[in-house]
């Protein structure tokens, strides 16, 4: 049986935000759910998605797939 981590599922999510909504929208959208998930408590949720903007920020330093341009200038 294969067991995915929190950094995996985060990776894999970071990376399918990026499909989904661009990288400028995909950084957007993970520190919102941080901010939504904080005010109701949920710290759970907020690490998963504090994971998933971490893991964005390392696509970004590592020039994945032309995110690098646009998350360099939302992060920096």
């Amino acid at each position: 049986m294969w067991v995915v981590t929190e950094r995996e599922a985060a990776a894999m999510y970071a990376r399918a935000s990026v499909k989904w909504y661009g990288a400028a929208r995909a950084a957007s959208v993970a520190r919102a759910m941080v901010r939504k998930f904080g005010k109701k408590g949920d710290l759970k949720g907020v690490r998963a998605w504090r994971l998933v903007a971490e893991e964005l920020v390392r696509l970004e330093q590592s020039g994945a797939a032309g995110v690098s341009e646009v998350l360099c200038k939302r992060f920096l």
